[in-house]
């Protein structure tokens, strides 16, 4: 077996593992008292569920996937902090993972794993209430796998992986509009990178 196919299951046990701290980082401020935007998606994700209209029976004025996502977990694991945690949690590691899969592609496999180590430390941050799943988690990982996307394209790459990056930074504005912005210096970026690709070398 070679050194490359040794890497791969080492990398990934390495992956479990700060995926395990992040989790029990998460689980150590379990009761801690949530934000009111927390608790206002779950009471408004628990009354879709419930049968009643978002921006009808209910007013917010945040695009819907935070409160679907909020119906979500509670369809999983019932009402409560159960289904807070469980978006916490799910949330962080699909940023870790996507963490790892950009700076492998702009590194090395030990680069994404250092990377991955750095977002595990720093994305439970108490004073910027980093440890709850506020909108900013999800649009973190739907942000995070846009740009791995990305840097991972090349001349081979179809029509099929534009359309993900793109439905990912949908997914994201979908969260807060805030996100509209950065998708549109994203997609500048990603159409000059486009032309640098696919331009005959010298």
């Amino acid at each position: 077996m070679g050194d490359g196919m040794k890497r791969i299951p080492a990398a990934a046990l390495v992956l479990v593992v700060l995926a395990a701290i992040l989790v029990a980082a998460r689980l150590h401020t379990y009761d801690e008292p949530l934000q009111t935007d927390i608790t206002g998606a779950a009471v408004i994700g628990h009354e879709i569920l419930a049968g009643r209209t978002l921006y009808a029976d209910m007013g917010d004025h945040k695009p819907p996937a935070l409160h679907l996502t909020h119906a979500a977990a509670i369809g999983l694991v019932g009402y409560g902090p159960r289904a807070i945690f469980l978006l916490n949690i799910t949330a962080g590691i699909v940023t870790l993972l996507g963490v790892f899969a950009a700076g492998s592609a702009l590194g090395s496999v030990s680069a994404g794993l250092w990377a991955a180590a750095f977002w595990t430390v720093i994305s439970g941050d108490v004073w910027m209430q980093g440890n709850q799943p506020n909108s900013e988690a999800f649009i973190n990982a739907c942000l995070v796998w846009a740009f791995a996307l990305l840097v991972r394209a090349d001349t081979r790459s179809g029509v099929a992986r534009y359309l993900a990056i793109g439905a990912l930074l949908a997914l994201g504005s979908l969260y807060n509009q805030v996100v509209a912005a950065p998708s549109r210096s994203t997609c500048v970026a990603a159409a000059s990178w486009r032309r640098e690709l696919c331009a005959p070398r010298r």
